[in-house]
């Protein structure tokens, strides 16, 4: 039981800090649309953020 919601406490976390160092790797390495993929993952954790705090008001 502690394992699972151990899981699932990091879950998405993890994911947000994935799809932040992708979006990273991505905006040094690559060029053109590659941009604007790289631009909405870094923008990502931002707009979960954004998502959450509307939901609290």
């Amino acid at each position: 039981m502690i394992r699972k919601l151990r899981q699932s406490v990091w879950a998405i976390p993890s994911f947000l800090g994935i799809a932040t160092l992708v979006g990273l790797i991505l905006a040094l390495i690559a060029d053109g649309p590659w941009d604007w993929l790289a631009w909405l993952l870094v923008a990502l954790p931002v707009a979960a953020c954004m998502v959450r705090w509307n939901k609290m008001s």
